[in-house]
């Protein structure tokens, strides 16, 4: 059986102190990668590439990068897009009726309290689960939701109102700024375009 080991958190091999690059705790991976000859995944935050960049032996043993950008809403493609995968973990969910996360109003929500990230959507939805099934609930609602949203996300964004709480016309009361990652090839940086919707655009599919 083939075995593989992934490496979370690889930015951590960068000093937060000095910015430098722990160039013995890279040369240590390299050392393992030769000894134990086993398939390795990197997983960290998008500077985590100047890593690599600064040990090519390494750069080499990793060519393959894939990046993972938080879903946008301003097309209807990426829009269908984050639908689909709330339907995913809907369908995933172990309660007896569907949630609707999919559903336009509830999807509007979601991504007004997690701008997509599926980093906050997780920890929504998990944090939301757990309360639903510790109230004996058949399916996530608004309010587990809204509960959900204030213990895990609240604190990222003190002045905004609770998505899952306020009527729609208070929804995303400010402009929501997406930006949007432009592949320039692998070995050059993404650059952002930023572009202003509102909650009425969101709503219309605009």
């Amino acid at each position: 059986m083939l075995r593989a080991t992934l490496l979370d958190e690889f930015q951590h091999f960068i000093d937060r102190d000095s910015n430098i690059i722990l160039v013995t705790v890279s040369n240590w991976l390299k050392d393992l990668l030769n000894e134990t000859g086993v398939p390795m995944a990197l997983i960290g935050m998008p500077y985590s590439d100047v890593i690599l960049h600064a040990n090519a032996q390494l750069e080499r043993r990793f060519a393959m990068r894939v990046s993972l950008d938080p879903f946008g809403w301003n097309t209807a493609e990426r829009q269908i897009e984050f639908r689909m995968f709330l339907n995913y973990l809907d369908e995933k969910l172990p309660f007896p009726k569907r949630s609707g996360l999919a559903d336009p109003e509830m999807t509007l929500r979601i991504f007004c309290a997690t701008e997509g990230v599926i980093g906050y959507v997780m920890s929504l939805i998990r944090r939301a689960a757990s309360l639903a099934i510790d109230e004996k609930r058949e399916r996530l609602d608004l309010d587990i939701l809204a509960w959900a949203y204030d213990e895990r996300l609240s604190a990222r964004a003190p002045d905004r109102v609770n998505p899952f709480t306020c009527g729609l016309d208070g929804l995303c009361p400010e402009p929501v700024t997406r930006r949007e990652t432009v592949s320039l090839g692998a070995s050059r940086r993404g650059v952002a375009k930023a572009r202003v919707i509102t909650a009425a655009e969101v709503l219309s599919g605009k």
